[in-house]
């Protein structure tokens, strides 16, 4: 394998046989391209959405069970600090961006 390898690069490298070498990679890049234009998948992009849908209902799903056992809590921590960072207010807020997005699509759908 080694030899063929370098039998290969010594036949690219000779000037005369150069254009050989380049028809051979461009017609091993538009065989390429035409398998991957047949055989792309058809259905990965449906399971990948379902996917996501499935991911973002999951997270709303235990942040109400979080914020049912918050409210469970409401008098034991009141006299204890509530710590609350960026990422976790960037992220609801994301959430209700989304649900908001969501109503106005089934309303669209409804229609």
């Amino acid at each position: 394998m080694y030899m063929y390898n370098t039998m290969q690069c010594a036949f690219c490298k000779n000037p005369s046989t150069l254009s050989i070498c380049e028809y051979f990679v461009l017609q091993a890049a538009v065989l390429l391209s035409v398998l991957l234009h047949f055989f792309k998948p058809k259905y990965i992009h449906n399971l990948l959405k379902t996917s996501e849908q499935r991911k973002k209902e999951y997270e709303r799903r235990v942040e109400r069970k979080v914020q049912k056992e918050r409210e469970a809590e409401a008098g034991q921590f009141d006299d204890s600090e509530k710590f609350v960072t960026s990422a976790y207010k960037k992220k609801m807020q994301e959430m209700q961006e989304e649900e908001e997005r969501e109503r106005r699509q089934e309303a669209l759908e409804g229609m």
